[in-house]
């Protein structure tokens, strides 16, 4: 993993795009050392630099995330977060899913 890290960020490079610091770290820190030389992450490494290193690679919106699931006979898995009620999406018909979750999602304030 640690090579094609070093070969994405490469070609980021490459191609004249820079990777911004994750937000809030302005000053350097241990972690924000270590962002750019993902080899120098290991996992000895202290949390705050392995939480700063997959902060720079998967930025994103901060209010967007997964959640792990269980399916009662034994599955496991992960989804995106939504303020939805899947329990309704799930048990309506495949052609009114889209009307139901427009009506039961929270958009949020």
């Amino acid at each position: 993993m640690h090579e094609e890290n070093a070969t994405l960020r490469r070609l980021l490079s490459d191609h004249g795009i820079s990777l911004p610091a994750p937000p809030g770290s302005a000053a350097p820190t241990e972690a924000t050392k270590h962002e750019n030389d993902p080899v120098a992450v290991s996992q000895a490494s202290n949390p705050e630099v392995k939480i700063a290193l997959f902060r720079s690679l998967f930025r994103g919106r901060e209010d967007v995330f997964a959640v792990r699931w269980e399916a009662p006979d034994g599955r496991t898995g992960y989804m995106p977060r939504a303020d939805r009620d899947w329990k309704a999406y799930s048990g309506s018909k495949p052609e009114d899913r889209k009307k139901v979750d427009r009506k039961t999602r929270n958009t949020g304030p």
